[in-house]
């Protein structure tokens, strides 16, 4: 029998809203039961009730023993359904080595019966998880990294159409000192760096017969300076 992580969690989500009780023990009342549970109970027995094989024993430090094989970072646990994440440093036995066990929901947060001050339920991402783990029988879903977002639009000269700009230009002052703010774009400089050269190349175009002429000048005078932050036209 294949069981998927989605099995799992609809069975252990069938106990959202019960009470935790620590040290309960349902693993002999059936797989109807819905009651009160503690932790590493609520992941023993939604175990038992879509029938992963091998069983899932009982305590948190034992059901680290029985994944750890398929131990994943927490990072990559909490991209995957169905993962179990652990608290605890690993050293010595039972609860003093690991004292907690949750579900990952596979989207940062999880499903679990975290203490007498909460129902079970789902719960934001947390930190403070220190081993996590596939569990052996189950399928899981695995959901790739979030994609960081796409930088913010930024202005790259390279893939405008100069010969539109520069007759625009030739008409029109907004033309001119767009196309001066490209050329100093395109070759790494901004205003800030030469406002004084900016408005030299602008005031020049403007009042030229010809400020085609002018404007392929201001690109030619640029590229020849770039890398010269000093450099003004003369």
């Amino acid at each position: 029998m294949t069981v998927t992580s989605h099995d799992l969690l609809a069975a252990a989500r069938k106990f959202e809203g019960q009470k935790y009780v620590f040290g309960a023990e349902i693993d002999t009342q059936g797989r109807g039961y819905i009651g009160p549970v503690d932790c590493s109970e609520l992941v023993q027995h939604a175990c038992l009730r879509v029938g992963v094989k091998p069983g899932m024993p009982d305590g948190a430090y034992w059901q680290w023993i029985h994944t750890r094989h398929l131990a994943i970072p927490i990072d990559v646990a909490r991209r995957t359904h169905g993962a179990l994440m652990f608290m605890g440093d690993g050293t010595g036995t039972g609860r003093e080595a690991i004292f907690h066990v949750a579900f990952s929901l596979g989207d940062g947060r999880t499903f679990e019966a975290r203490s007498s001050s909460y129902p079970v339920r789902v719960f934001e991402k947390r930190d403070g998880w220190t081993f996590a783990a596939k569990i052996p029988g189950v399928i899981h879903d695995v959901v790739p990294p979030t994609p960081p977002p796409p930088p913010p639009a930024t202005f790259d000269p390279r893939l405008l159409n100069e010969h539109l700009i520069m007759a625009k230009a030739v008409y029109d002052l907004a033309g001119i000192i767009a196309y001066v703010d490209l050329t100093y774009a395109r070759w790494h400089r901004t205003p800030a760096q030469d406002l004084k050269g900016r408005m030299y190349w602008i005031d020049l175009a403007r009042t030229s017969e010809d400020p085609g002429a002018v404007l392929t000048q201001c690109v030619v005078t640029l590229q020849e300076r770039e890398g010269d932050p000093e450099s003004t036209p003369r």
